[in-house]
């Protein structure tokens, strides 16, 4: 059987959507999220372990600052240890009915799924989360990778050709991280005469609230300043309804239940819809993205939507991955490195009133996330090795 192993959000979403794409031809994939939201998981796909909540990112979230907050907190050590070692202990349960497994992460993960699964298994790594473009992988992960990978699969072309150079069967599809934006076709808009604005708050509790906070503020100087938008609020499943209503009353908001998965956070005349399950669609009939980084912002960028960024230190993120970000969308996203409501909400409102501009940077983000049904052609790959 074909596994999935995955070590992240964004690397989770698209682990489900290559699942998907392997359901649709017949097959039905063990998918292994070390970290991720599992609660999309359809029943075409075997889940054979469901993560515990972690508070910093797990293991796998690069961040020395997460790490030190994990280690000083008994609770979240002893939760973060037991997820990893129960995560290895399923995958060694399965591992003689695995005969092909594919890896969506980074090195770190493909390094653990390769020494808990059988000798014999046929591994495929989908390399997200370093590109020779910006985050450069390491001597020896590269001497790791020629060792114990069958095929390897890039998020750039250029990444692909530094390592056939390498001898490694490496291949480029395109970036998945787009083909596996699930879209409905469901319009969320009150108005469709107006502009749209989706904020993506982030999945990780420990700030998607505060940012949330600073990103309404952003959104009534808007309001203040251009006029009535249409605002759309895209919520990872880990994000709790409660909790987001616990911090934007303190800011006088107020809270209005639509359905299990829609609410609005009101305030005078502003309407704030948030919903749960729908980022694709939100993304999709949006006109700008307001984020604090990550695989939704080069999702964004990838359907052609320009994003306005702001570093925000809660997320314990390093400011050299916004760097890297940047570098690899281009002009796509602007970033600021400093919160400022009055810069961030004149950026906005310059691209809401700026057709050209929206579809000049729309283009670049196009570019810079080229795909071209590669979740499709990840599955068939997996099937013919």
């Amino acid at each position: 059987m074909i596994a999935i192993a995955s070590n992240g959000f964004g690397e989770t979403y698209v682990a489900l959507g290559i699942a998907r794409e392997l359901a649709k031809k017949g097959g039905k994939p063990l998918l292994f999220p070390l970290i991720g939201n599992i609660k999309g998981v359809s029943d075409e796909v075997e889940l054979c372990f469901v993560p515990n909540e972690t508070r910093f990112g797990g293991f796998a979230f690069w961040s020395f600052s997460n790490f030190i907050r994990t280690i000083l907190s008994p609770f979240d050590s002893k939760n973060e240890i037991s997820n990893f070692l129960n995560f290895v202990k399923q995958l060694r349960k399965n591992k003689d009915r695995i005969d092909k497994v594919l890896v969506v992460g980074d090195p770190f993960l493909l390094f653990v799924v390769k020494k808990s699964l059988s000798k014999g298994t046929k591994v495929a790594f989908l390399s997200l989360f370093k590109s020779e473009l910006t985050e450069r992988h390491f001597w020896f992960e590269k001497k790791f990778i020629k060792k114990n990978v069958d095929v390897l699969i890039t998020r750039d072309e250029y990444t692909a050709e530094v390592f056939k150079k390498l001898g490694v069967n490496a291949v480029f599809f395109g970036n998945p991280m787009v083909s596996s934006i699930d879209i409905k076709g469901i319009d969320l808009r009150e108005n469709k005469e107006l502009k749209t604005l989706l904020l993506l708050p982030g999945s990780r509790e420990y700030y998607a609230y505060g940012v949330l906070v600073k990103m309404l503020y952003v959104v009534e100087a808007i309001v203040e300043k251009y006029g009535f938008i249409n605002v759309l609020c895209a919520l990872s499943d880990t994000i709790s309804k409660e909790r987001v209503k616990e911090n934007v009353i303190k800011h006088d908001w107020e809270i209005i239940d639509k359905d299990d998965n829609l609410f609005l956070l009101s305030k005078g005349l502003i309407r704030v819809l948030c919903g749960y399950g729908i980022f694709g669609d939100m993304l999709n009939v949006c006109d700008v993205v307001l984020s604090v980084g990550g695989t939704a912002t080069e999702q964004a960028s990838g359907l052609g939507k320009p994003s306005v960024m702001f570093y925000d230190s809660s997320t314990g993120i390093n400011i050299n991955w916004f760097k890297r970000q940047e570098k690899m969308l281009g002009e796509s996203v602007k970033i600021f490195y400093k919160f400022s409501i009055n810069e961030i909400s004149n950026e906005i409102i310059h691209l809401f009133t700026n057709e050209s501009e929206r579809r000049r940077r729309g283009e670049i983000g196009k570019k810079s996330m080229y795909d071209n049904n590669s979740t499709q052609k990840i599955a068939e790959l997996l099937i013919s090795i």
